[in-house]
């Protein structure tokens, strides 16, 4: 529910302060009658059974893996054993990753000063500087 509502924010972002409330107020009445009809009538909507299948479906299929992608905004069903392996493969490949003893990224943050160097040249404003310059960065996660 939590990213539903994220993304009618997102959407009702560019719209006129006084048009933002009442689109909130329309969105809350849908979800307010979509909750209210499936209790009182007992009745599954369609995304409801669907829901309902896939559970069953991911439960009886225990190896089945479900990943949200990269780049493209989809979601990508595999082979539990086979993406582990690919990802296995991928880490013990050296030419891609190297091994570091310890995580490089705030010192690496914090070496980046040629953002620095050009705001006190005056090559670019304050603004720019800010939004060029990284802040509180953190390491890469596989998951």
């Amino acid at each position: 529910m939590g990213r539903y509502l994220a993304d009618v924010e997102d959407i009702i972002s560019d719209q006129p302060e006084e048009a933002k409330d009442i689109l909130r107020a329309r969105f809350t009445n849908n979800i307010t009658n979509y909750l209210q009809f499936t209790k009182t009538t007992g009745v599954l909507t369609h995304h409801q059974m669907m829901y309902k299948k896939t559970r069953k479906f991911l439960k009886e299929n225990p190896k089945m893996y479900i990943v949200r992608a990269d780049k493209g905004g989809c979601t990508v069903a595999m082979d539990k054993e086979k993406y582990i392996a690919d990802t296995q493969g991928l880490l013990n490949d050296s030419t891609i990753y190297k091994w570091l003893k310890s995580d490089l990224t705030t010192k690496t943050q914090h070496s980046l000063t040629i953002i620095k160097c050009d705001k006190n040249e005056y090559l670019i404003d304050e603004i720019t500087a800010k939004s060029l310059t990284i802040y509180s960065s953190t390491m890469s996660k596989l998951y």
